[in-house]
């Protein structure tokens, strides 16, 4: 396995295969263009034979003692072809030198079977064609056996294939190093960016992969890449900040508890003193436990292990549950909760998360809320999305910070009786209403209240089929 070692990076795989793909068309190219070649030069001699036969019968010349003459002597050999004339009676009354100097022993037979086809015959290593005709001259009939060698065809041809035996292994060769050096080039932003990333550690994902055109492919991938490291920035911040907020929202109880249990470790106490101390630490406890519960349900929206059953629920009988069992904490600030039915507003959710979303929304209304104002909820339908709305009389929240309140563990200051809570309940609200497919906003103008628009899919009624798609 060690001498395919080289094989591991992509410039030498690519390298490779530009180099066998090269080799195979190269090999099919130059076995179609030398059988092209070889059948052409081969058509080529025998148009050349054809073409001799009928100059040799029309262009004889009888002398005055009878005898005929055709070609004179040629001082280039390939102008001066093989002729043997033969007459009916298959007795030779021509030949020129050549045919003297190179005869044919199967001349005599082919004279016995003219029919104008041409016949190869050897003739000292190297073939010689024949072609045997019959024709009239001069009243006459005789038999014409026009020749000539391959010796010049093939001395072309062999030629051909020295220019291919050495131009074609030399032009794979310079196309394969070529091919090499446009693979390393254009993968050398890839080990740039190799190193760039291997340098990239949790500290320092500030850092960005270097490019050079951004349209091409490697750019393109650079850019999903830093992309990608933009979110994981975000999420180690997150992370970071969650883990921030977790750890003081765990030392409060904790350190309440430990100071309550200092407290009552110091001299003797009676019952009453030690239910007190205790109850305190069990209020810590308590709070503490709430916290931990929350930071499970969010734990689970996050990673989308919440089951959800999918059921149609109607929104505003769903405020109205919510109203009878959040009336208790509004009367004790005397406050008012209303629902107003629009029209009937269905959606298809989980009833149970759902029901816990809005809860978290009606309880933070009734919280920043002053004594002895009205919280409205209003449950309508707009086109594709049924609403529900919870609109108080509270503080109001600059727009700035109307996307931060759903921030987990983020509080825009205390609440209408001055408490701090632990900033989770728009955060779960917002989960639970997107893990049903909806949408939670907000709208405030500080000073004026706000409102928080709840939109879900809308289920259609029979009778109106023109609902949610």
């Amino acid at each position: 396995m060690r001498r395919w070692r080289f094989l591991r990076t992509l410039r030498a795989r690519l390298t490779v295969t530009h180099l066998i793909a090269m080799l195979v068309v190269t090999a099919v190219y130059a076995t179609i263009v030398s059988a092209l070649i070889v059948r052409n030069a081969s058509q080529s001699l025998d148009d050349r034979l054809r073409n001799d036969f009928r100059w040799a019968a029309t262009m004889a010349q009888q002398n005055p003692d009878g005898r005929f003459t055709w070609f004179e002597d040629d001082e280039r050999p390939e102008n001066n072809p093989w002729l043997n004339v033969s007459n009916s009676d298959g007795e030779t009354i021509y030949r020129t030198p050549v045919a003297i100097r190179s005869p044919v022993p199967e001349s005599e037979w082919l004279v016995n079977n003219a029919d104008g086809s041409i016949a190869i015959v050897p003739n000292d290593g190297i073939p010689f064609r024949v072609l045997s005709g019959q024709a009239n001259i001069a009243g006459q009939p005789v038999v014409i056996q026009i020749g000539r060698s391959e010796f010049f065809m093939r001395e072309e041809l062999a030629e051909f294939f020295l220019v291919l035996v050495i131009g074609l292994p030399l032009s794979v060769t310079v196309t394969s190093l070529v091919g090499y050096w446009l693979a390393r080039r254009s993968l050398s932003p890839l080990e740039r960016m190799t190193k760039y990333a291997q340098a990239i550690t949790a500290d320092r994902l500030d850092e960005r992969l270097p490019f050079d055109n951004p349209r091409d492919e490697i750019g393109r991938l650079v850019n999903a890449f830093n992309a990608l490291l933009d979110r994981l920035e975000e999420s180690f911040q997150q992370a970071r900040q969650f883990t921030s907020d977790v750890s003081h929202e765990l030392r409060t109880p904790l350190t309440v508890m430990r100071s309550v249990g200092e407290v009552g470790l110091r001299g003797d106490r009676d019952a009453t003193d030690y239910r007190t101390i205790v109850g305190s630490m069990l209020e810590e406890v308590n709070r503490l436990t709430d916290l931990v519960d929350r930071l499970l349900t969010l734990s689970r929206s996050d990673i989308g292990s919440l089951k959800l059953k999918a059921e149609t629920v109607e929104l505003g009988e769903l405020a109205d549950g919510i109203v009878s069992d959040l009336d208790v904490l509004a009367e004790e600030k005397n406050q008012t909760l209303s629902v107003e039915r629009v029209d009937s507003a269905l959606c298809v959710a989980d009833g149970v998360v759902l029901r816990q979303a809005l809860i978290n929304i009606v309880d933070n209304a009734i919280k920043y809320s002053p004594s002895a104002s009205q919280i409205r909820i209003r449950t309508f339908t707009v086109g594709a999305h049924s609403s529900l709305e919870v609109r108080d009389m509270g503080p109001g929240i600059p727009p700035d910070l109307q996307q931060r309140i759903f921030d987990r563990f983020y509080r825009y200051g205390p609440d209408a009786s001055g408490n701090i809570g632990v900033g989770l309940g728009l955060a779960i609200a917002k989960s639970f209403i997107e893990a049903n497919g909806g949408e939670l906003v907000c709208e405030s103008v500080a000073g004026e209240g706000s409102c928080f628009r709840v939109q879900l899919p809308r289920k259609s009624l029979p009778a109106n089929p023109e609902g949610c798609r």
